[in-house]
């Protein structure tokens, strides 16, 4: 399940950069040399773009490639260092949490009350959906590398 994921993902950001770069190109000479636009272009690559922010941004915690407040932590000693790093996992894992629950009630309302994409006339509950499954994913993985650096680390196992 997890190589599942993690190809998932990579695939996604991959496959979603090519899409929004042939969208935006396509977008950009249709203008330039026919004085044309389409609409629905600019909307599905600013539905696309927040996907893949979201989804990148559970990638790069996967990865691990997330900033933190390095520059504080290395100020202190060695061994208030490891409590620093309990302290802000465990904080990133509760905000990640509240992110998740209020980006799926926001979904849900918008879904609830179909509020629609002004272009295409698509739910913007799927624009929005991207928050949760995101954080969704960024949450897997925190939970995962929490798990294996302090509970496994107490138990014994390496």
């Amino acid at each position: 399940m997890k190589k599942l994921l993690d190809r998932f993902e990579e695939n996604f950001l991959i496959g979603g950069l090519w899409a929004l770069l042939i969208m935006v190109f396509i977008q950009v000479l249709l203008r330039y040399f026919f004085r044309i636009t389409w609409n629905w272009i600019e909307e599905v690559a600013r539905f696309l773009f927040l996907w893949m922010v979201w989804i990148g941004a559970g990638y790069a915690t996967k990865c691990r490639a997330h900033l933190r407040i390095e520059a504080f932590i290395s100020k202190v000693s060695p061994g208030a260092r490891k409590g620093f790093g309990f302290v802000s996992d465990v904080i990133w894992i509760a905000f990640a949490a509240f992110l998740a629950w209020t980006g799926a009630q926001l979904t849900w309302m918008l879904l609830w009350r179909n509020q629609l994409s002004p272009v295409m006339q698509i739910p913007m509950a799927y624009a929005y959906a991207s928050v949760p499954v995101g954080v969704g994913l960024m949450l897997l993985h925190l939970i995962e590398q929490f798990w294996g650096t302090y509970i496994s680390r107490k138990r014994g196992v390496e």
